[in-house]
Order: C-alpha cells, then sequence, then structure tokens
C-alpha cells in the first residue's frame, strides 16, 4: 500500500509540475507576444480637396479680319480657395501665325493677372476665392483675313485647372506639388 500512496504521490507531483509547466510556458508565450505586438496606434483623419471649376466664357462667331470678343474666366465653385492655371490649345497649331489675342485695346494676353510659365501654362496671380471668377486670360481675338481656307476651320480651347491654395507659396509651387515633382 505503502508503494501505491508512493506511486499516487508521485503521479499527482508529475500533474501539478506539468499544470505548473503549462502555465508558465503560457506565461512567457503571452508575454512574448505582447513583446512582439507592442506599438502605439493613431489614426490620421483628412479629406481629400474639393476643387471645382467652371469655365465661364463670352464668345462671338470669329470672322477673319474683325476683332471678335473672347473671353475665357474660370469660376471657383469648391469648397476651398485654389490656384488656377490655363493654357490656350489650337486644334491646329498652324493658325497661330494667323491669330491676335487682345486685352481690351491692347494687344496680347493679360499680364497683369496671369503669368506665363516656362511650361506654357499661365498661372493666375491671385487666390481664387470660393465663389470668385478669375479675370479673363483675354478678352478679343482677331484672326488675320489672309489666314488659308484650309486653316479657317480650327477651335481654340482654354483650358484651366486647379489645386487648393492652403500651404503654398504661390501657384507654380502648388501645381509642381500636385505633380509630385
Amino acid at each position: 500500500m505503502n508503494r501505491r500512496r508512493s506511486a499516487d504521490r508521485i503521479i499527482m507531483a508529475l500533474r501539478i509540475i506539468a499544470v505548473l509547466s503549462f502555465v508558465l510556458l503560457a506565461m512567457i508565450a503571452a508575454a512574448a507576444g505582447a513583446y512582439l505586438a507592442d506599438g502605439d496606434r493613431q489614426e490620421n483623419r483628412f479629406s481629400v480637396g474639393n476643387n471645382k471649376l467652371i469655365i465661364d466664357e463670352t464668345y462671338e462667331i470669329v470672322e477673319p479680319g474683325s476683332k471678335t470678343v473672347k473671353k475665357p474666366q474660370a469660376e471657383n465653385t469648391g469648397k476651398g480657395d485654389c490656384y488656377v492655371r490655363g493654357r490656350v490649345i489650337l486644334s491646329d497649331s498652324r493658325a497661330e501665325e494667323y491669330l491676335e489675342y487682345y486685352m481690351g485695346e491692347s494687344s496680347g494676353m493679360n499680364t497683369t493677372d496671369w503669368k506665363i510659365g516656362e511650361d506654357g501654362w499661365f498661372y493666375y496671380q491671385n487666390i481664387l476665392k470660393t465663389g470668385e471668377k478669375t479675370s479673363p486670360v483675354f478678352t478679343h481675338i482677331q484672326l488675320q483675313e489672309n489666314i488659308p481656307d484650309m486653316l479657317k476651320d480650327f477651335t481654340i480651347d482654354v483650358l484651366f485647372e486647379s489645386v487648393q491654395s492652403e500651404g503654398f507659396a504661390d501657384a507654380h509651387e502648388a501645381f509642381i506639388a500636385a505633380a509630385g515633382e
């Protein structure tokens, strides 16, 4: 009987050692997991800007030899202030030499409010607030009378783009940043 008791004690001791070993192993695993998974979490919420432009353009049908009204402007209908740039695009670049732009009575583009960049874009020199319009890039055009017939059927489009103004010193800097350059 003593042998049986001794065997029972040994089995009980082994069970206690097994349970304690399991508990110790679980604690070591939990500590290792906590060590490996330790870190801070922070959420940064942001929203993409909502720049929206509407092209507002007064124009008349172009007649060769006549000075014709064409006043391309952009209106900020977005939720925030923005910088604006514009580019004049002709459907046939050969017509350029027969085309003259005017700002009022003066020949040329509006260089008071718009500055031409090295990239060919005109940059509006003011921040365009919500609900406001840019001044026109030009107010009139004149097509020379001697334009060849094959070039008379071309279009003049003005493309406008915008980027948020916050955080940038000027329009050119803002557009470079937006392009990721």
